[in-house]
């Protein structure tokens, strides 16, 4: 029986429940869950689209289960169940790309990436949304970061043969947003957690919190164990997002290897042992790679254990191209593409100067964000806003002189159009003084609402040395 294409209803744009019917000719099934998840997207329209005129050799199968089904086609229905027969998901296994669009990314964007089968959460319970990050539709993802995640996903992880992620690179190159961007496009809920030079299994495992005190009642000071990220994740089937693994006590990576294979482990005050079930995925991150070979601004990061390693896809994130950078300015501070050039260039440069220099740290994307808030939200409120910007940004410049006339140097070069002549040593000294508006003239032109118009002043302007430059 030949099926020109079948459609999963059920999402409601304003949060009011319907039951959800998977359409095959004129047989009809009825699925119930308590939420919906990307209320922001309308599913059942998109599906209609994108399958329109296709064809489906087999009808797609209703499965079943508590961990992720091992033999299922594209178009298959899962639906996901906790220990209890409960269904605590409903998901579809579709080609990224289709995935992709149904989530309403751009198509250009769409065709460079991977196409091969990912499960799409269409419903998921309540206490799963809350934890499915919020998708930035317009970051820009990379080929090989979403192969590698996908194969992540996709693998089935039994005992001896489990595998993590281990993403490294500089800070602000994009390591965590990939990560979120991924999960929260395929509906994935993610626990976090920060290492610290201090952190154990037991930090990430469970919680000391005061317990609950009735009213009325005289304080006891008393302490309960509550589940951690990395218990809860386990619990549920979730994803876990390690942060900042190179930082912390180098006993702490081969001590997840019992969970990134699903075997049985030990929690302290817990009678039982847990055990991950195959759902469960640990995404982890740092700035070093496996030799430590990293500049020197990441000293005192410990080498990941070789047993750790083994286990995990390791992926690299190399430094935001200064195309990309411009880009994330625009997006992010909402600036014009020439303000934005002239920043990316800017610290392009200062970072190749430091590269010169043998310095032990550069600028980070983070910085360069810093840079604009910094000139672009004091605008009107210091006398030379990028001068103080340079001061927020790259506080090294306030203790080291060559490297703060260099910076200078730099940044008149590449804001020649905004800073005309100006005199650098000027600048830096009165960084921090006040704005004062530059006086009206007596015979001042006067604008429709009878103000002066040299006081009033275009948002997409800066000034500078009493001067009004554009800066979009």
């Amino acid at each position: 029986m030949g099926v020109r294409y079948f459609v999963f209803l059920g999402f409601s744009l304003t949060g009011t429940l319907r039951s959800a019917f998977l359409i095959q000719g004129k047989s009809k099934m009825t699925i119930s869950l308590s939420s919906t998840f990307a209320k922001d997207f309308d599913y059942s329209a998109a599906l209609k689209k994108i399958s329109k005129g296709s064809s489906v050799a087999e009808l797609p199968s209703i499965l079943k289960a508590v961990e992720k089904p091992e033999q299922a086609k594209n178009y298959d229905i899962w639906q996901q169940l906790d220990v209890d027969g409960n269904i605590v998901a409903i998901k579809q296994l579709l080609p990224f790309q289709e995935a992709c669009l149904l989530r309403g990314l751009d198509k250009k964007l769409v065709k460079t990436l991977p196409n091969k089968p990912v499960w799409l959460t269409v419903k998921a319970e309540a206490e799963a949304l809350s934890y499915i990050p919020k998708l930035d539709s317009a970051y820009q993802p990379s080929f090989s970061h979403c192969l590698k995640l996908i194969d992540l996903a996709n693998r089935v992880n039994k005992v001896g043969y489990g595998r993590a992620y281990y993403g490294y690179g500089e800070a602000g190159c994009g390591k965590t947003s990939m990560a979120l961007w991924f999960t929260a496009l395929l509906g994935i809920p993610v626990e976090q957690f920060n290492c610290s030079e201090t952190t154990v299994m037991d930090d990430i495992m469970v919680r000391q919190v005061p317990a609950p005190q009735k009213e009325g009642e005289e304080v006891n000071n008393a302490w309960i164990s509550v589940d951690g990220p990395a218990l809860r994740a386990l619990k549920k089937g979730w994803w876990l997002l390690v942060d900042e693994l190179d930082l912390a006590p180098a006993s702490l990576p081969p001590a997840l290897n019992d969970l990134v294979e699903g075997h049985s482990y030990a929690v302290s005050g817990m009678a039982t042992q847990v055990k991950a079930n195959d759902n469960f995925r640990l995404l982890s991150f740092g700035n070093t790679g496996f030799s430590c070979a990293e500049r020197g601004s990441y000293n005192g990061r410990n080498i990941l254990d070789a047993s750790f390693k083994s286990r995990c896809i390791v992926d690299k994130y190399d430094n935001l191209s200064k195309t990309m950078i411009q880009g994330m300015l625009i997006k992010n501070y909402n600036c014009g593409s020439d303000f934005a050039r002239s920043c990316a260039n800017f610290f392009d440069g200062v970072n190749k100067f430091l590269e010169s220099n043998n310095s032990c740290e550069l600028l980070t994307p983070r910085n360069m964000g810093q840079f604009v808030e910094a000139a672009l939200g004091n605008n009107e409120v210091v006398k030379h806003p990028l001068a103080f910007a340079v001061a927020t940004a790259i506080p090294a410049t306030e203790e080291d002189v060559e490297l703060k006339d260099s910076v200078m140097s730099l940044l008149t070069a590449h804001f020649s159009d905004v800073l005309p002549n100006t005199d650098t040593i000027s600048m830096w000294e009165e960084r921090y003084d006040a704005f004062v508006p530059p006086k009206a003239e007596k015979d001042a032109p006067q604008d429709s609402d009878g103000d002066n118009a040299s006081e009033s002043q275009d948002a997409n302007t800066m000034t500078v040395n009493d001067t009004e430059v554009a800066i979009s």
